[in-house]
């Protein structure tokens, strides 16, 4: 796995890419949708080109966040954090490998 920017990331062929939830503050649910497919609670794991959108929602007005864990099957692994705006509910992040 190359991460080419902080949601951008190009698999190996057969290279498997999984995201799941790490650390969270005032979160009530993460899932994530593959290329705009249903959504599903993570972890979830992709092989090749996808779009993975992860959406997190939280219990308070602000502060909450949810750390999303991205690991390769070929050893590589990164992480990203999803931070809650001020006043809003949930928030998206869309990842591409």
């Amino acid at each position: 796995m190359q991460k080419l920017d902080a949601a951008t990331f190009i698999a190996n062929p057969g290279e498997q890419i999984t995201f799941s939830l790490g650390a969270t503050g005032q979160v009530i649910t993460a899932i994530a949708s593959i290329d705009q497919g249903p959504s599903a609670p993570l972890p979830v794991t992709v092989t090749d080109h996808h779009h993975v959108m992860i959406t997190v929602t939280f219990t308070g007005n602000s502060g909450g966040f949810a750390d999303i864990n991205i690991r390769s099957s070929s050893g590589g692994n990164d992480s990203d954090r999803i931070a809650q705006a001020p006043s809003i509910g949930f928030r998206n992040r869309e990842y591409k490998t």
